[in-house]
């Protein structure tokens, strides 16, 4: 299988690394971790996880991304916070479980959350994991 890699993904990244190391002594978002299964059944129930420590500062949004579209948004100051972008195939219920339907017998995705944190909205950490669908 070949791989074509996003050139313009790939300087996001080390843009996004950049920052974090100009900020590293004021980085007050700690142990960001995302937890996504390595591989799940089509129709079934997935829970994906975005865990981190913020340290006192406040969190602006937690967004889920499949490829380059949203599909899910926590951002506590809004109302209501959690917002769903409709993707066919996935289903956020409101107790942020996504339910993954697809139809392909081999299906594999890209899933990566951005977190913002602080007013200005300057500091995004950004995680990716890979589901697989048999």
């Amino acid at each position: 299988m070949k791989v074509k890699i996003n050139m313009i993904s790939l300087k996001v990244g080390i843009w996004i690394s950049l920052v974090i190391l100009m900020f590293r002594e004021t980085l007050s978002l700690k142990n960001v971790h995302l937890i996504v299964p390595e591989a799940a059944e089509r129709g079934s129930t997935v829970e994906m996880k975005c865990l981190y420590e913020l340290e006192g500062e406040t969190l602006y949004s937690v967004k889920w991304y499949r490829g380059d579209r949203e599909f899910c948004r926590y951002s506590p100051r809004d109302v209501p916070p959690l917002k769903i972008f409709p993707i066919p195939g996935i289903e956020v219920q409101v107790s942020f479980y996504i339910i993954l339907h697809y139809t392909l017998l081999f299906y594999t995705i890209l899933c990566y959350t951005i977190l913002h944190y602080t007013i200005l909205n300057l500091v995004r950490i950004f995680k990716e994991g890979i589901l697989q669908f048999a």
